[in-house]
């Protein structure tokens, strides 16, 4: 399984796109400064995800949300 997923920076206000397989070990990750994009805006929340069962639907959907700069989830 594949998720997209969006998550809210508690310490800015930000929002991040991001990709994985492994969904609650790559947002630990976010939260323990692992990785270099989104290290500065931690603690991360968890706003909304997606499955998919296709690695390239999946990464097709998070570079249209990356393109909206998250705008549709936010109306």
């Amino acid at each position: 399984m594949y998720f997209v997923y969006v998550l809210l920076s508690s310490l800015h206000g930000g929002l991040y796109v991001g990709y994985s397989q492994k969904l609650k070990q790559r947002i630990a990750d976010h939260n323990a400064g692992k990785v270099t994009s989104t290290k500065s805006g931690k603690p991360w929340k968890l706003i909304f995800f997606e499955c998919y069962t296709d690695k390239r639907d999946a990464l097709r959907r998070e570079g249209y949300l990356k393109q909206r700069k998250v705008s549709v989830l936010c109306v």
